[in-house]
């Protein structure tokens, strides 16, 4: 199976809300999103696949985040259940990092739910480090936070 991944258009925004619903994370919604695509400062990205019955495609995992001076500060990455352990987080987080340095980014910053065990990974192996942890940051259900960083200079 192949996956295209591409910027986020206004037709994908239904879909990543309805991914980030059923991942349980927090959205920017529908109308937050119609901005943030008409934000240069944001990076938004999507993988989709084909779907061959009906020639068209399917939105199977997100990335958002926002350039503030030379921070890049991500709000999420989702990844459909159905896809996960395909590397699709990897290659999101991989091509986000890459187009924030081209923004003149110098480090990043993201929450991270403590018993998230494999974005945990991800993000180690991407070079973040756990700068910070907050109590029962999250609900729905609650668990605490992780602040992970990153220094683009060790970033390879």
């Amino acid at each position: 199976m192949s996956f295209e991944i591409e910027q986020m258009q206004e037709t994908h925004i239904l879909a990543v809300v309805a991914l980030e619903q059923e991942c349980h994370l927090s959205s920017l919604g529908d109308i937050g999103y119609r901005k943030a695509l008409q934000d240069p400062n944001s990076i938004l990205l999507v993988a989709t696949v084909e779907l061959p019955v009906c020639s068209s495609s399917e939105v199977v995992a997100i990335f958002s985040a926002q350039m503030v001076i030379d921070e890049l500060q991500i709000d999420n990455i989702a990844v459909a259940e159905s896809y996960r352990q395909k590397g699709l987080a990897t290659i999101l987080l991989a091509e986000a990092l890459k187009a924030a340095k081209k923004k003149g980014m110098n480090s990043a910053v993201l929450e991270v739910r403590a018993k998230n065990s494999a974005a945990l990974k991800l993000y180690k192996r991407h070079g973040f480090i756990v700068a910070g942890y907050r109590k029962n940051y999250y609900h729905n259900p609650p668990d605490d936070a992780l602040t992970m960083l990153l220094n683009s200079s060790k970033h390879a």
